[in-house]
C-alpha cells in the first residue's frame, strides 16, 4: 500500500512537470520560416488602422496555467510556481553582464508601436542580450537579405544586389519595401532615445527622426573605407552562415559585432544597421534568451514603426520573433501564452486584411495563432483542419520543400499528435499512420536542406519521438531522443532549454523501461545546465530539483539526500514567497511525507497540522489540496500502525470525495484502492475484494483495462484472490496482469519484474513447480540486472529457485544454485546466520 501511495504521488507529479517542460520543447513550438519576405504589390505603404493599443490592452490580461488532462495533481507532487522574475521585471533570471550590444539607458519612447508591449517589458532599463550567449532553440526564420531592389538610394558599402551570404534557406531576395518619409507615421511628437549599442546613443524626436532613405542619403556623404567594407561584409557572411548551420549563439556574437558596426558608421536608424540589430534579436531568441528578446523586439517594433511601416519586412519579422520569444518563455510566466495568442490574433487579421488571405505574411501569421492556441491547450478539430488547408496551400504556393512549408508540416503533426492522446480514445490508425509519413517526410526534407547535425532536423524528430512514448514505445522513444540529444548538444550546446528538455525526457524513458541505475547521470547533468543558464532561483530549475529529490527518496532510497533537497528549496521558498505560500506548503508536505517513510512520525504530525490549518483558513475545506492534506495525515496513521484510526478517517474522506470529486475521480478511486488494502490488512479479505473489484472496474472503463493504474488494481486483487484462497482465480489474474505489463512495458520494467515474482509465488503456492521453474529463471535474472545479485529480493527468488530445482529432482542445478547462494549469504551476513545455515541445510538435502 505504501509503495502504490508513494507511486501515485511522484508519477503525478512528474506528469505535471513533464508537461511543463514539453510546452517550450521544440516539439511543441515553431521554427521561424526562413523564406524571403515579398510585399504584395498595391498594398498601401501607410495602413490605416494600427493594432497595437489593443494588444498592449490585451497583454495585460492574467490566464492561469494549463494543465494536461489526466488526475488532479496531489499538492505534494504539484510542481512550484515561478519563483524567478518575470519577463516584465527589470532584473531576469537571466541577467548577463552589459555587452556592446545593450541597449542605453533612456526614456521609454512614446510610440504607438502595433504589438507593443506594456512599457514594464519595453523599457531600455531591462535585461540586455548576453555578449557570450548560451545556444539556441530550432527554429528556422532566417533574417532577411538585402533587398535585391531597393527604391531608395542605398549606402556606398550597399550594393543593389547583396552578395552576403544568407541562410540556405533564402533562396529568393526580397523586395525591399522600406517606405518614404511621408509614409512614415506621425505618432510620435517628443520620440525619446532610441535605444543603441553602448558605442553610440542617439537622441531623435518626431520632427528630425530619419527614414531609412534620409539615413542612407546622410550616410552617402560619409566615404566608406575599403576596410570598413571588407569588416562589414565578413561580419555579416560570417553570422549567416553560423545562423545557417544552427550555431545561433556564434551567431548572436558576430550579428552584435556587426549592429555595433554599422551602428557607429551609418547611426541606428540606417536600413542595414536596423537588419543587422534584427539579426541579432531573432539569433538571442533562438540562443534561449526569451525574456531579453523579447524586450529587444518591442524595442526594435518601436523604431521600426517610427522610421518604417507595420507591413516593411523587418517590421513583420519582429513580430514574428516577438510571438515566437513568448511561446518559448512560457515556463518564466504563464500568462506569456495568453499574450502569444493575443499578439498572433492581432497580427493575423492585420495582415489578411491588408496583405490577403494567400499571402506569405498571412501565411505564417495564422500558423502562429493555431501554434499560440495549442499553448493554450484550446487546439480543436476545426484548427487542425484550417492546419492542413494551410500546409495544402503553402506547397501550391512555395513548393513541397520550403522551409516554410517544412515548419507548417511538422506544426499540424505536432497539433495532430497534442490533440490525440491516448486518454482521449483511439486513435485511427490510418490517420495515425499518415501523420508519421508526414513527420518523417518533414525530418528527410530538413537533412537534405540543412544537413544531418541541425537543431531544426532534432525538432522534427521530436514528433516521433513523443508519438512513441505515447505508445508506451519507450525504447523506440529513448534510441530517438538520444540522437536529439546529440544534435542538440552539438549545435546548441548543453545548457540551452531544449538541450536540458532532452535530458529530462531521456531520463523518463530510462524509468519506463525500469533501467533505475541510469537516470541519474541525466537529471544532475539536467540540473546542472539549468543552474548554468537560468540560475538557481528559477522556476525551471526549481522543479528540476523537487524532480531529483523526488527520484532520490523514491527510486534510490536515499531519503537523507531527498530530505536534503527538499530542505534547501523549502528555506528559498520561505524567504522570497513567504510561510502561508501554497508552493511553500507543498514542500513542507513532501517532508513530512518522508518523516513518515523514516519513522519520524512527530515532526510529520507537527508540519501535516502546520499545512492543513493554513489550507482550511486559505482554501476552504473542500480544495483539492486541502483533502490531500487531510488523506496524507489518515495515511500517516497507517504508517504508525493505527489501523482502526486510518480507516475512520479514510471512510469520512471517501465520503467528502464523492459528494465533492464524484466516484469517477482518480483521487476518490486511490481513497477506496488504500480502503480495501486497509480491509484486508484487518483481514476482512471479502470486503476488499468486493471494492477493489469495483474500483478496477471503473479504472477499466475510464483508462482502459490496461492503463498501469488498472493494472496495479489488479495486481492487489491477484493478492487478496490468492489470500482467499482461490488460486486458480489468482493465476488467471496474474497471468493477464503479467502479460499486459510485457507488452506495455517490456520484460524488464520493475513493474513487470514484480508481476513475474507474483505469478511465481502462485505457482509455488499450488506447487506447480514445472511451471514455476522459467518463471524463477527469468525472475533471477532480472532482479540480478536490476539490483545486483545480493540485493535481498534477488537472493529470496534464487533461494526459491534453487528449492524448485530440488523439489523437481534436478540435482545439479539445485546443487550449483545452493552452492552460489551460499557463497553470497556468507560474505553478506556471515557463516552463522539463520539464513545461511537455512541454506547450508537444504544444499545438505541435495546430495
Amino acid at each position: 500500500m505504501t509503495d502504490y501511495r508513494l507511486k501515485s504521488l511522484f508519477f503525478t507529479f512528474f506528469l505535471a512537470l513533464l508537461f511543463s517542460f514539453a510546452l517550450i520543447s521544440p516539439t511543441y513550438l515553431p521554427a521561424q520560416d526562413s523564406a524571403p519576405r515579398t510585399q504584395d504589390e498595391g498594398t498601401p505603404s501607410t495602413p490605416s488602422a494600427n493594432i497595437g493599443d489593443q494588444t498592449t490592452e490585451n497583454s495585460s490580461q492574467q490566464t492561469e496555467a494549463s494543465t494536461p488532462e489526466n488526475s488532479p495533481p496531489p499538492a505534494e507532487s504539484q510542481p512550484q510556481a515561478a519563483p524567478g522574475s518575470s519577463i516584465s521585471e527589470t532584473s531576469s533570471p537571466l541577467e548577463i553582464p552589459p555587452s556592446s550590444a545593450q541597449e542605453a539607458t533612456g526614456t521609454q519612447e512614446n510610440t504607438s508601436a502595433p504589438e507593443a508591449i506594456p512599457a514594464s517589458e519595453t523599457s531600455p532599463n531591462d535585461t540586455a542580450p548576453a555578449a557570450e550567449p548560451s545556444p539556441a532553440s530550432a527554429d528556422t526564420h532566417a533574417p532577411e537579405a538585402t533587398p535585391a531592389t531597393d527604391t531608395s538610394p542605398a549606402p556606398v558599402a550597399t550594393p543593389a544586389t547583396d552578395t552576403t551570404s544568407t541562410p540556405a534557406s533564402d533562396t529568393t531576395p526580397a523586395t525591399d519595401t522600406t517606405p518614404t518619409p511621408e509614409a512614415t507615421p506621425a505618432a510620435d511628437t517628443t520620440a525619446a532615445p532610441e535605444a543603441t549599442p553602448a558605442t553610440q546613443a542617439t537622441e531623435t524626436t518626431a520632427e528630425t527622426a530619419p527614414s531609412p532613405e534620409a539615413t542612407q542619403s546622410t550616410s552617402d556623404s560619409q566615404a566608406e573605407s575599403p576596410t570598413l567594407d571588407t569588416k562589414r561584409e565578413a561580419l555579416e557572411t560570417e553570422a549567416r552562415d553560423l545562423y545557417t548551420k544552427g550555431l545561433y549563439a556564434a551567431a548572436m556574437a558576430k550579428a552584435e559585432e556587426l549592429w555595433s558596426l554599422l551602428d557607429a558608421n551609418y547611426g541606428p536608424d540606417n536600413i542595414n544597421t536596423i537588419r543587422a540589430r534584427l539579426l541579432f534579436v531573432q539569433a538571442q531568441e533562438k540562443a534561449g534568451y526569451f525574456p531579453e528578446a523579447i524586450v529587444n523586439a518591442n524595442t526594435l517594433l518601436s523604431q521600426l514603426a517610427r522610421v518604417s511601416t507595420n507591413l516593411s519586412p523587418e517590421y513583420l519579422q519582429t513580430q514574428d520573433i516577438l510571438i515566437l520569444a513568448y511561446l518559448h518563455s512560457n515556463y518564466l510566466d504563464e500568462e506569456t501564452s495568453r499574450i502569444a495568442f493575443e499578439l498572433a490574433d492581432n497580427i493575423y487579421t492585420y495582415r489578411k486584411n491588408f496583405l490577403g488571405a494567400n499571402n506569405l505574411e498571412t501565411f505564417i501569421a495564422l500558423r502562429e495563432l493555431i501554434n499560440s492556441k495549442s499553448q493554450l491547450n484550446t487546439i480543436t478539430e476545426d484548427d487542425l483542419k484550417e492546419m492542413a488547408n494551410l500546409v495544402s496551400s503553402m506547397e501550391e504556393t512555395l513548393g513541397v520543400d520550403d522551409p516554410n512549408t517544412m515548419e507548417a508540416r511538422h506544426l499540424y503533426t505536432n497539433f495532430y499528435f497534442n490533440a490525440h492522446h491516448p486518454e482521449d480514445g483511439p486513435v485511427d490508425e490510418a490517420t495515425e499512420k499518415e501523420v508519421r509519413e508526414l513527420v518523417k517526410k518533414t525530418v528527410d526534407g530538413r537533412k537534405k536542406l540543412y544537413g544531418e547535425i541541425h537543431p531544426d532536423v532534432s525538432e522534427a524528430m521530436s514528433v516521433l519521438a513523443f508519438m512513441e512514448m505515447t505508445k508506451e514505445n519507450y525504447q523506440e522513444a529513448f534510441d530517438i531522443f538520444l540522437k536529439m540529444s546529440d544534435i542538440e548538444v552539438k549545435t546548441l550546446g548543453p545548457d540551452h532549454p531544449w538541450s536540458v528538455n532532452s535530458y529530462i525526457v531521456l531520463a523518463t524513458c530510462l524509468r519506463n523501461l525500469g533501467k533505475v541505475p541510469e537516470i541519474l547521470p541525466y537529471l544532475e547533468r539536467a540540473l546542472e545546465s539549468s543552474l548554468r543558464f537560468f540560475g538557481a532561483d528559477n522556476k525551471r530549475t526549481i522543479n528540476l530539483r523537487i524532480y531529483l529529490a523526488f527520484y532520490y527518496y523514491q527510486d534510490m532510497l536515499n531519503v537523507e539526500k531527498s530530505l536534503e533537497i527538499f530542505n534547501q528549496i523549502l528555506a528559498w521558498q520561505e524567504a522570497n514567497l513567504g510561510a502561508e505560500h501554497q508552493d511553500t506548503l507543498t514542500t513542507l508536505s513532501n517532508i513530512a511525507a518522508i518523516y513518515n517513510e523514516t519513522g519520524n512520525f512527530e515532526g510529520a504530525s507537527a508540519i501535516y497540522e502546520r499545512v492543513l490549518k493554513t489550507r482550511m483558513s486559505i482554501l476552504g475545506p473542500n480544495h483539492e489540496d486541502t483533502l490531500m492534506t487531510s488523506s496524507m495525515m489518515a495515511y500517516q496513521q497507517i504508517l504508525e500502525g493505527n489501523t482502526e484510526k486510518a480507516k475512520e478517517l479514510y471512510e469520512g474522506l471517501l465520503q467528502q470525495y464523492l459528494t465533492t470529486k464524484g466516484p469517477e475521480d482518480l483521487e476518490t478511486l486511490n481513497i477506496q484502492i488504500t480502503l480495501a488494502l486497509i480491509y484486508s490488512k484487518e483481514g476482512n479479505n471479502q470486503k476488499a475484494r468486493a471494492l477493489l473489484e469495483q474500483v478496477s472496474a471503473i479504472i477499466s472503463q475510464i483508462k482502459g483495462p490496461e492503463d498501469p493504474m488498472a493494472l496495479d488494481t489488479y495486481a492487489y486483487l491477484t493478492k487478496i484472490y490468492y489470500e482467499l484462497g482461490e488460486l486458480n482465480l489468482a493465476l488467471d489474474t496474474a497471468i493477464s496482469v503479467l502479460a499486459a505489463r510485457e507488452r506495455a512495458l517490456g520484460l524488464e520494467h520493475l513493474d513487470t519484474v514484480t508481476s513475474r515474482h507474483h505469478l511465481s509465488q502462485i505457482y509455488l503456492g499450488k506447487e506447480d513447480y514445472m511451471n514455476a521453474r522459467p518463471i524463477l529463471e527469468e525472475l533471477v535474472r532480472n532482479q540480478t540486472d536490476l539490483f545486483g545479485p545480493q540485493d535481498p529480493r534477488t537472493l529470496m527468488s534464487r533461494t526459491d529457485l534453487a528449492n524448485t530445482y530440488r523439489l523437481l529432482g534436478q540435482k545439479a542445478l539445485a546443487k550449483k544454485t545452493y552452492i552460489d547462494l551460499l557463497t553470497d549469504l556468507e560474505s553478506i551476513h556471515g557463516a552463522r546466520d539463520p539464513l545461511t545455515n537455512q541454506i547450508r541445510n537444504e544444499l545438505a538435502l541435495v546430495f
